[in-house]
């Protein structure tokens, strides 16, 4: 078997993954975990093109060349920025929990790998639905306050007429 099918069958996870593929996808427990529990989705760590990205923001249509190179810039300094915090909590949640082996002395089952894994997950899923249903909630208060400011405006205005 050559070197690069060996690639291909490899298990991708968020270090070994070529982010330019949109048809690989994550793979091990510990990137998806890392994933989850920063609110990233899969989907958001791929590269696109310019042309892409304008497409998926219309209200550049009009704006300079410049403040698209700028936009487009930003985006790809983000998306850089999600792979290496995922990149860094992956590996802090390995290192967590060879040290939680370590200190039991103790090699726990796979069935035991796999509840911790789950417990892991849904902690932190449940923890980044919370956080979403908190900024939703703040979004609306804000939207909320502008439509009254706006009606009062409204009605000011037509006093003084």
């Amino acid at each position: 078997m050559s070197e690069e099918e060996n690639k291909e069958k490899e298990t991708k996870n968020l270090e070994n993954i070529d982010y330019k593929n949109k048809k690989e996808r994550v793979a091990t427990p510990y990137s998806r975990l890392a994933l989850s529990q920063l609110g990233i989705k899969e989907e958001q760590l791929y590269e696109i093109s310019k042309e892409e990205y304008l497409q998926m923001h219309p209200e550049l249509k009009y704006a300079s060349s410049e403040v698209k190179n700028k936009r487009y810039e930003h985006f790809n300094k983000r998306r850089d920025e999600k792979i290496e915090k995922a990149k860094k909590l992956r590996n802090e949640i390995i290192e967590e929990e060879k040290k939680e082996k370590e200190e039991k002395g103790e090699n726990a089952s796979e069935e035991n790998d796999d509840k911790k894994k789950k417990k892991k997950f849904q902690s932190g899923a449940i923890k980044k639905e919370l956080e979403k249903l908190e900024m939703i909630k703040k979004q609306q208060l804000g939207e909320i306050k502008n439509i009254i400011d706006y009606a009062y405006k409204t009605e000011e205005v037509k006093k003084k007429k």
